[in-house]
């Protein structure tokens, strides 16, 4: 059996759920981020969880002496969440982070587009904070240099799959460069506003009367960090969370 760490979910604190540790060695921890799920800095976060259990056993075997977050993963995305075990490893990794040496590859479903499906879509349009909004904007006078690379993976019923490629992570980076790229990630709220179907419009099947009709299959935004090519040649994958797979069983038989 895999190892894993128990956190209450933010969203139901009396709810405990289990987030594997799908990788671990002298410098960090690698779990598995749910969707709906911050990673640092709010209550019920994953970083002030880990510290709050610092004195248990399990967390002692797991020599964690001073965990840190060492990239931010967007709070509505799921997918690889690279710990720190303590301030020289943070240092370590947090300097190949910053200095480009890392790879990502998020897995996401989108709309149907008509956007050219055989040529990599580029994007490197400069990311910078609103002034006055909680969201992120596309600035040439205040941005910072971000780069996204898209590739189509294929077509899934009225949907689409692609493949998203950097090598640091900017907030909201994948979900505003896929929008400014023509592409609109299913329960992007934010930036594409491409919601994510009822049950009723995936399943011809269902019947009228269920309360089920009416209910979303997946809650968070359908961006998952799968692979993460760390600065050493490291290589550390995640499968696609449980529901998200579910959602794309439904794509497949209809």
């Amino acid at each position: 059996m895999s190892e894993r760490i128990y956190v209450r979910h933010p969203n139901s604190p009396d709810r405990s759920i289990k987030l594997p540790i799908i990788y671990n060695d002298d410098l960090c921890i690698a779990l598995s981020k749910p969707a709906n799920f911050p990673c640092k800095g709010e209550q019920f976060s994953i970083l002030e969880q880990i510290w709050a259990g610092l004195q248990k056993p399990f967390m002692g075997r797991l020599d964690l002496e001073h965990p840190d977050v060492v990239y931010n993963l967007e709070d509505s995305a799921s997918g690889i969440l690279l710990i720190a075990k303590n301030k020289e490893a943070t240092k370590i990794l947090k300097n190949a982070y910053g200095s480009y040496l890392f790879e990502f590859t998020f897995d996401l479903l989108c709309e149907k587009s008509s956007r050219n499906k055989e040529a990599e879509i580029a994007c490197s349009l400069p990311i910078a904070h609103h002034t006055s909004r909680e969201v992120m904007l596309i600035s040439a006078k205040m941005g910072k240099k971000s780069y996204t690379a898209f590739n189509f993976i294929e077509s899934a019923n009225r949907y689409e799959r692609w493949q998203a490629k950097c090598t640091y992570l900017r907030r909201d980076q994948i979900c505003l460069h896929a929008h400014e790229s023509g592409l609109a990630v299913l329960g992007d709220g934010k930036y594409g506003g491409a919601q994510i179907p009822l049950f009723a419009e995936l399943k011809r099947n269902f019947k009228a009367n269920r309360k089920k009709n009416n209910e979303f299959p997946y809650s968070g935004s359908m961006v998952h960090l799968s692979i993460l090519k760390l600065h050493d040649g490291t290589i550390i994958h995640s499968e696609l969370p449980k529901k998200m797979h579910t959602f794309m069983k439904f794509l497949e038989n209809p």
